[in-house]
């Protein structure tokens, strides 16, 4: 498969998933020499992967690049879908890690929308959307003194500037995800490898999925290495981490629950909190009356 216009190839491209990568890599297992990452993976390989899926991967291990603008061009065919997503962030000034955060999500591509709900009781975050052109908007869990939760209306940009995400919502869903993975492989050039180790288990997850990692050069920013799986039974991107060149975690992304099968309309970006206000003026409205 030919490289997206004005794409760049990187110039090494790594594919462990091939047979004879294959063989080297289980001989270096058993005498003890692997990478501790490759070893990693191996640990996460499934039980058995039908014939289909082996040739796929056969596919993927010659043109991981490729595979990786099929899964795109997927995304970018999403018109609505909702998903649940659980996040795990370093953010703020002291780099604390935070999560894991549950959400069930609503995506519509045009015009963009965006719709969060946290599931998570113990949390301070309620409901937030964005459309856009707009503002974002968003509610906590709670009011305060015991009230109903205020809808606060803020920036794009200022849940990042005030460390409560990495990205602005209008980077949100799966097409925003693969274009800035496609955005800086190209970047990197030849600073970065995309290495391919055929069908591995999700981490914390236990999907099996495409698991490709790439590794960047200790002149590129941290964090320097990515994970992303491609869930096997539905094409699209099941889970991400970013790691730091010191081994930690700078952020985790899982997936789940896609489903593609829906019709989002206006309303399904209003937030609760904007509905009970709206009921709540209309019942004084016919009180009046």
């Amino acid at each position: 498969m030919s490289d997206a216009p004005g794409s760049r190839r990187p110039a090494r491209l790594h594919a462990a998933g091939a047979p004879a990568a294959a063989a080297l890599l289980l001989l270096l297992l058993v005498s003890g020499c692997a990478p501790r990452e490759m070893a990693r993976f191996a640990a996460r390989r499934p039980a058995a992967v039908d014939a289909a899926h082996l040739e796929q991967q056969e596919t993927i291990a010659r043109d991981p690049l490729g595979y990786l603008q099929t899964v795109a061009r997927r995304c970018r065919q999403l018109e609505h879908y909702t998903f649940k997503f659980t996040r795990i962030e370093r953010r703020g000034l002291l780099g604390r890690l935070h999560g894991p955060e549950h959400i069930a999500c609503r995506v519509r591509r045009r015009p963009l929308s965006v719709y969060m709900k946290w599931l998570d009781e113990d949390v301070k975050y309620g409901e937030s959307a964005y459309v856009e052109g707009g503002k974002v908007r968003f509610a906590p869990r709670r009011g305060w003194f015991g009230g109903p939760p205020t809808v606060t209306r803020v920036g794009l940009m200022t849940p990042v500037v005030w460390g409560e995400a990495r990205h602005p919502l209008s980077e949100f869903g799966l097409e925003r995800l693969m274009q800035r993975t496609l955005d800086e492989i190209q970047r990197a050039g030849p600073e970065v490898s995309i290495v391919y180790h055929g069908v591995r288990l999700v981490p914390d997850d236990g999907r099996p999925a495409h698991a490709l990692e790439f590794r960047f050069s200790p002149r590129c920013p941290e964090p320097r290495r990515r994970e992303l799986y491609i869930d096997l039974a539905s094409g699209y991107p099941a889970c991400v981490r970013l790691m730091r060149s010191d081994g930690r975690l700078e952020a985790a992304y899982w997936f789940s629950e896609l489903d593609t099968d829906v019709r989002l309309e206006d309303a399904d970006f209003v937030l609760e909190a904007e509905r009970r206000t709206a009921a709540s003026g209309d019942a004084a409205e016919s009180e009046r009356e």
